[in-house]
């Protein structure tokens, strides 16, 4: 099961007989428990440029979004009242996974950039 975004290779072993391995595939999650429980929601979604998240219930650590490809970016939440809001105006169109970082959870959703 594929937990984490990267880069993947497969390598099988029978007996002696290895492999080579496999091409590199790239994963990318897109949920997570948490998400999937609707613990955490994102909108409007799809987005232009200001989003508000509600459902954190700890302090914010990090925030990131990951690429199709796998690659990360920073991405600043501040928090107003009652959820976080963010600004996604420098991301390219297509779609992401907001990955975001408390002291007790790590929450992953959708993010999808017009």
């Amino acid at each position: 099961t594929v937990e984490e975004p990267g880069s993947y290779q497969v390598q099988v072993t029978i007996n002696d007989c290895v492999s080579e391995l496999s091409d590199a595939v790239i994963m990318v999650t897109t949920g997570s428990d948490a998400a999937a429980n609707g613990e955490v929601s994102l909108f409007p979604n799809p987005v232009s440029e200001e989003f508000a998240i509600q459902g954190i219930e700890d302090d914010l650590l990090h925030s990131e979004v990951i690429d199709l490809m796998g690659r990360t970016v920073a991405l600043p939440l501040r928090k107003t009242d009652d959820q976080y809001s963010g600004d996604a105006g420098e991301l390219r169109q297509g779609h992401y996974v907001l990955r975001i970082v408390t002291a007790t959870k790590s929450y992953r959703t959708r993010l999808v950039k017009q």
